[in-house]
């Protein structure tokens, strides 16, 4: 009887030991994918990589010719672009804006949605990036020396997955493809005009709104031939050997380190706010709603 009593007691205090690792979040983790590289994260927030955003970024039409950039997709000079949208259902969609943390500094580095591929979500960077100088907007670079330019992973020490962007060389991003860009656009072929007039948050921080900057992005080679898009045409064009283009990341983040909430859009019934969205994590209380003036 005394042995049964032990081996109960041993089995009781392994199933108390199994209940608290169960309630207490990591610190470190590893996340293993079995077509990438395994890298060791600092995990944040339980382990969320990347929140719903609840702003949107702009910029103002201001571009030189009228035949192409932002004037050639429709928009008058003066008026305002706004990238991306607001997410507003479980389903993403081309667009969604994110907030995330790639470098453990904290949630402060706006990505677009492109699609979702093997339960990844692929992001895009919203603007360019220039090796050890970080997010820039001054320089292109020849492709093999554009793929040096790709964050490092002690740049972006936060990112899960990485890319073997050339031998031995793996980076926690890459170059966007044409699949991302078809699956975004909802079209194929891309090479003619306008192609991306649906899905122009690619172009945020190049000469498609400014006179300044720059007009063109790789993509992932495909075989030996290479390509970019452009924002005269707003669609892919092939690159000669000299081409020179900038450098945009892609990332792609598991499902399951996203934000899983809610966005709610405030109705201030013909009054104002001063908060037009609030985020409500699932399963946690709303909380105080902000108080509407002059509404009905």
């Amino acid at each position: 009887m005394k042995q049964i009593k032990y081996i109960k007691l041993i089995v009781c205090f392994f199933a108390f030991l199994f209940a608290i690792s169960l309630s207490i979040k990591p610190t470190n983790a590893i996340y293993r994918d079995t077509k990438s590289t395994t890298i060791k994260l600092s995990i944040t927030d339980g382990g969320i990589i990347c929140k719903k955003a609840i702003t949107l970024h702009s910029e103002v039409c201001n571009t030189e010719k009228i035949t192409d950039g932002c004037k050639a997709a429709g928009y008058a000079a003066g008026e305002t672009l706004i990238y991306g949208s607001i997410i507003n259902s479980d389903t993403l969609k081309p667009g969604d804006v994110f907030d995330c943390d790639v470098d453990g500094t904290g949630y402060n580095h706006r990505f677009y949605y492109l699609r979702t591929m093997d339960n990844k979500a692929v992001l895009i960077y919203y603007t360019n990036f220039e090796g050890e100088n970080g997010p820039g907007t001054l320089n292109n670079y020849h492709y093999d020396v554009a793929l040096t330019k790709l964050p490092t992973t002690i740049q972006w020490n936060n990112i899960p997955l990485t890319f073997e962007i050339q031998t031995g060389d793996y980076r926690p991003a890459r170059f966007i493809t044409r699949e991302d860009l078809e699956v975004a656009s909802g079209k194929t072929g891309l090479t003619d005009v306008g192609s991306f007039d649906n899905i122009n948050f690619i172009f945020e921080n190049t000469t498609y709104a400014n006179a300044t900057g720059h007009s063109t992005v790789w993509l992932k080679e495909e075989g030996s031939t290479r390509y970019r898009y452009h924002k005269n045409g707003r669609n892919l064009v092939a690159a000669d050997a000299n081409s020179n283009n900038a450098v945009r990341p892609v990332i792609e983040v598991p499902l399951s380190m996203i934000e899983d909430s809610y966005i709610i859009k405030l109705d201030a019934n013909g009054g104002t706010v001063t908060t037009e969205y609030i985020k409500v994590i699932k399963g946690d209380p709303l909380g105080t709603l902000p108080t509407p003036t002059n509404g009905t």
